[in-house]
C-alpha cells in the first residue's frame, strides 16, 4: 500500500520506508486466489496462528484490491519509489516470491533499498505461514528483537 500510495498521490513523500513481505509480485500459487474469487461466500482456512486466524475469512474484496495494486505498480513503479527502503522478508515466503522481489529490485534499479531476509525462531512451528512476520509471535523472540533493532538503524533511533 505505501508504494501504492506514494504512485498514486504526486503530493506524497517519504523520507525512508520499512516493507514487511511487500505482494509487489505473487507467487503462481497466490494468484490461484484469483480463480476462486468468483466464490466469495468460500471460507479458507489460515495459515496464521489462532490468535490471527479466529475471525478471518477469505476477504474477497480486499484480495482483488491487492491483485490491482501489483498490477499497478508493475506498470507505473518509477524513480519515486527509489528511497531509503528496509524489505523484511522470508526467503520461504509463500506468497511473495523472494528471488522475484530482488529481480524487480534490480531491473527498477532500486539502489536504495535493502532486503533484510527473516529466519524465524526454530521454535515457531513448521504450521506458521512464512509470510507471516509482523510481530514477535510470529517470528519468535531473537527474530523480533533483531527486526526492531534493524528498524532503528534505517530510521537512526537511537544513534
Amino acid at each position: 500500500m505505501g508504494c501504492d500510495l506514494l504512485l498514486l498521490q504526486h503530493d506524497v513523500s517519504y523520507d525512508r520506508m520499512v516493507l514487511f513481505a511487500p505482494a509487489l509480485s505473487i507467487t503462481v500459487e497466490g494468484y490461484l486466489l484469483k480463480a476462486l474469487m468468483p466464490f466469495p461466500n468460500m471460507v479458507i482456512d489460515s495459515l496464521s496462528p489462532y490468535t490471527i486466524a479466529q475471525t478471518w475469512e477469505r476477504p474477497w474484496r480486499p484480495t482483488r484490491l491487492l491483485f490491482e495494486a501489483v498490477d499497478h505498480f508493475n506498470k507505473n513503479a518509477n524513480d519515486k519509489l527509489n528511497i531509503q527502503t528496509l524489505i523484511f522478508i522470508d526467503e520461504k515466503d509463500e506468497f511473495v516470491p523472494f528471488v522475484k522481489l530482488n529481480e524487480i529490485i534490480t531491473q527498477r534499479k532500486l539502489d536504495r533499498w535493502r532486503v533484510h531476509v527473516v529466519r524465524k525462531d526454530s521454535h515457531i512451528g513448521e504450521n506458521v505461514s512464512y509470510h507471516l512476520i509482523i510481530d514477535k509471535d510470529s517470528v519468535g523472540p531473537h527474530m523480533w528483537k533483531q527486526i526492531q533493532e534493524t528498524i532503528k538503524k534505517h530510521f537512526n533511533i537511537g544513534n
